[in-house]
């Protein structure tokens, strides 16, 4: 199934209203603003019938669904870094920010903690938003020595809720996908980073990452290597430009990677942690298309170039209508 956009890039959905929501970065090529897309998933596979558009601040990256499902969290390169929407109302309104320090605001996801969790790839930071003192607090980025607590992102990019709680995010110019640990949660009072993919070195002089080592790489003992060979030993591997990443109900990880040069894939990383593997259909476009598992979690949404896919997962096909 596909459907036409402009570039859509975040996705979000609704499984109990069966509604997928489309960010739409520039629903036409005059638009000064971005747009979400509301769809409704019909009875057969591949089918969507949109529901209408709603307008959205310039630049909008990507989105998450509150709790009650009534709103919906965006991330913006607009003055309006963080954006709370009203779906009934259809009204887009800033959050409150007493310390704005964000600068490329990427991924975000609501965790059952209450807090936001935002991936800026601007200033290598994840934080946290505490809608009760409208505070933000960094989680982990940059290496600092007073805070070593905080451990570092290269440039934090796709985030998402792990099945124990837990945050996984991609680090695109890391090639790596780590975990952050959350108070709380699994006997964890701070937090704490921790890696899932690309550890271990591997001794090659291909640079999977398109981009120099950066001191922050050898402090952490990262060194690039080769993507194809490396692909079957979960901590050697790395990814290629690694952006949306979701978590289905048993756990398994899928991660959007590639670029614009080499096209892209998609990578499921078992829960046993210990096989990465690419599925078996190709992704037209850039990594900065969002992603998002369908109902029942044997289906994935992706966001290319110029429309949105449905991909089963279970049987690896892709499902074209």
């Amino acid at each position: 199934m596909t459907c036409c956009l402009w570039p859509p890039q975040g996705l979000a959905l609704d499984p109990v209203a069966s509604l997928l929501y489309v960010l739409d970065s520039q629903p036409s090529p005059s638009s000064l603003n971005g747009s979400i897309g509301v769809f409704r998933l019909a009875a057969g596979p591949g089918s969507l019938a949109s529901l209408g558009s709603i307008t959205t601040p310039p630049q909008p990256h990507s989105l998450t669904l509150s709790s009650n499902r009534r709103l919906l969290y965006l991330t913006t390169s607009s003055q309006d870094k963080l954006v709370q929407m009203d779906l009934a109302a259809r009204t887009c309104t800033p959050l409150p920010l007493v310390n704005n320090t964000l600068v490329e605001p990427q991924g975000v996801v609501l965790h059952p903690n209450g807090l936001l969790y935002i991936a800026d790839a601007g200033s290598n930071m994840l934080w946290s938003y505490n809608f009760s003192t409208t505070e933000l607090q960094a989680v982990a980025g940059e290496v600092n020595m007073s805070q070593p607590n905080i451990a570092h992102f290269v440039r934090p990019f796709g985030v998402a809720i792990d099945s124990d709680r837990s945050l996984l995010v991609t680090d695109q110019a890391g090639c790596t996908l780590k975990r952050v640990s959350v108070p709380g949660y699994n006997d964890d009072t701070s937090y704490s980073v921790s890696y899932v993919v690309g550890e271990v070195a591997v001794a090659s002089a291909a640079n999977a990452c398109g981009s120099r080592p950066s001191p922050m790489h050898l402090i952490s003992g990262v060194v690039y290597g080769d993507v194809q060979q490396a692909r079957g030993e979960l901590l050697a591997s790395q990814l290629l430009h690694p952006g949306a990443v979701q978590v289905d109900a048993l756990g398994t990880i899928f991660v959007r990677e590639g670029d614009g040069e080499v096209g892209g894939k998609v990578v499921q990383i078992d829960r046993s942690l210990d096989q990465v593997s690419s599925l078996p259909f190709n992704v037209s476009g850039w990594v900065v298309g969002g992603m998002a598992l369908g109902p029942s979690s044997r289906s994935l949404f992706l966001a290319s170039r110029t429309f949105i896919t449905q991909n089963s997962i279970v049987p690896t096909s892709m499902i074209m209508g």
